[in-house]
């Protein structure tokens, strides 16, 4: 064989070398995804084998023990509820969907208590709106003797001047819408003959110069002169002139003798319908009251203090949510409770859930991994045959090799010695 033959052969046979190392190295991969498929099967089987499941425990009505499925239904039979762990929002297990937007299973919810999301509470029977600090306080009750109160505190005062402080009260004289006026002109106007055409000319002389009091629509005595359409009746009848502080101008009042009126504190009228009386009483129109320490009296027996409103049955609203006697309350169509009504329960260690393995999947396991596992191992025998044969091959190549790079090397020296 010349040289150049022999250089021929010798690349062919390298060119195999590379193919048979590659087929090598191509079947060591394939085994080592069989191995990592075994360590998968292992791992499935193990976790099947050691799964747990959370089940509702309770009895039925022979005292039986029962084991139930962990959903709504179940738990409300132990009067347990399931809680936002972030803020006590009621989970509604009726209408709650999973990630996949379905409704939640067993699963959901016993995998939201494993982790934390969800936790389970119980209502605590002994609770109170106290608990929380709004408990309600009898004293502070509607009382319809003050809600209907219309009159300020009658006092007797003494005049020597022109100038009445105070308010002349109508009650003290009569029913009549004048009273009031007439009878400030009988006390400090002697020498006008009552009712006379003087009289008349005198009280609207007076009307005329207290205009705050008889032309300004807002003020009681005006409603009593026909200033407004506002008609008097049994309840706003009656009709204070002055309110506490003011002044009425008496317009030419006779000097030096000395006068006595009945006047009152009030009733004083605001713009908005209400009125004060003299006890300091603040009268609505829905019939509700404020009294002297700020607190707001309602028909139906609640009262509001310091921007709470507490009712007779327990409940109270607080920034314009109500909480039910019960703790609870509902904000924006989602329901939660105070964390002074409920009672956390640990399902770890309640006895009312019982954390148990899952055994009706192990013999399907078991069988996954037996028939799985066979095929991945006759699989790895398949390569290993191959491997070993690529591996024989490979050895043969490499001596066959050797043997024409030693043949090469042996014409090359016989070819120098021929020429020397």
């Amino acid at each position: 064989m010349g040289l150049a033959a022999s250089q021929a052969h010798l690349d062919l046979l390298t060119l195999r070398k590379s193919d048979l190392e590659y087929l090598v190295m191509q079947i060591s991969d394939r085994r080592l995804q069989l191995t990592r498929d075994m360590e998968s099967l292992a791992a499935e089987k193990a976790r099947k084998l050691s799964n747990r499941i959370l089940y509702v425990k309770t009895t039925d009505s022979n005292g039986e023990e029962l084991t139930l499925s962990l959903n709504e239904e179940n738990l409300k039979k132990v009067n347990l509820m399931v809680l936002n762990m972030a803020d006590n929002q009621v989970i509604d297990l009726s209408k709650e969907k999973n990630d996949q937007g379905e409704p939640v299973t067993s699963w959901n919810i016993e995998n939201n208590l494993r982790n934390g999301k969800w936790r389970l509470a119980r209502l605590d029977e002994d609770y109170s709106a106290s608990d929380a600090g709004y408990g309600y306080n009898s004293d502070n009750g509607y009382n319809s003797d003050i809600a209907n109160n219309t009159k300020g505190t009658i006092t007797t005062q003494t005049i020597n001047d022109q100038v009445a402080v105070n308010s002349v009260s109508v009650d003290a004289w009569g029913s009549g819408k004048n009273d009031c006026l007439d009878r400030i002109i009988m006390n400090n106007y002697p020498d006008i003959e009552p009712y006379s055409s003087e009289f008349m000319k005198k009280r609207q002389e007076l009307m005329n110069a207290n205009p705050n009091i008889y032309y300004n629509p807002n003020r009681n005595a005006a409603r009593a002169y026909g200033v407004t359409t506002v008609p008097i009746t049994d309840s706003n009848r009656h009709n204070a002139i002055l309110y506490t502080g003011e002044t009425f101008n008496l317009v030419g009042a006779t000097k030096g003798g000395v006068r006595t009126i009945e006047i009152d504190n009030g009733p004083v009228y605001h713009d908005d319908g209400s009125y004060t009386t003299g006890d300091g009483v603040r009268h609505y129109q829905d019939k509700s009251y404020t009294t002297t320490d700020g607190i707001r009296h309602y028909a139906d027996g609640s009262y509001e203090s310091n921007g709470v409103r507490y009712y007779s049955d327990g409940s109270y609203a607080l920034d314009g949510v109500k909480i039910a006697a019960d703790g609870s309350y509902t904000k924006d169509g989602k329901k939660y409770y105070v964390k002074e009504a409920i009672k956390n329960y640990d399902w770890r260690t309640g006895p009312d859930i019982s954390d148990e393995y899952y055994t009706d999947d192990d013999e399907a396991a078991i069988a996954k991994y037996d028939a799985e596992t066979a095929k991945i191992k006759s699989k790895d025998q398949e390569f290993d045959m191959q491997q070993k044969t690529a591996e024989t091959q490979q050895k043969a190549v490499t001596n066959e090799i050797d043997g024409a790079q030693k043949l090469i090397e042996k014409t090359i020296e016989m070819s120098f010695k021929l020429f020397a």
